[in-house]
């Protein structure tokens, strides 16, 4: 999403550089759209703006210990649940 953001500063003094943030643009901007599309098919668009579901999630957080094959998540939130069901993804796998 960040890189989304940075395209407004297109004055490179290379040409790759220039093709590499256009194609970091593009797949950002994919990104984007398909996450907006389930936030409408759910109806989180009602709830939450794209930058304000992208920060409820960035709280998640899985830890693997060395050695287990248990794996830790954190604690959802009532909101992350949601997005999860929304996404159907399962938080133990």
């Amino acid at each position: 999403m960040k890189n989304a953001w940075d395209m407004c500063q297109l004055c490179v003094y290379d040409v790759l550089v220039m093709e590499g943030r256009l194609f970091v643009a593009f797949v950002a901007l994919v990104l984007s759209c398909g996450v907006r599309n389930v936030m409408v098919f759910s109806k989180f668009d009602e709830k939450y703006s794209l930058p304000e579901l992208l920060n409820e999630l960035k709280s998640f957080y899985s830890v693997n210990f060395e050695g287990q094959q248990k794996t830790i998540f954190s604690k959802l939130s009532k909101a992350q649940r949601e997005n999860f069901t929304a996404w159907d993804i399962n938080k133990e796998t």
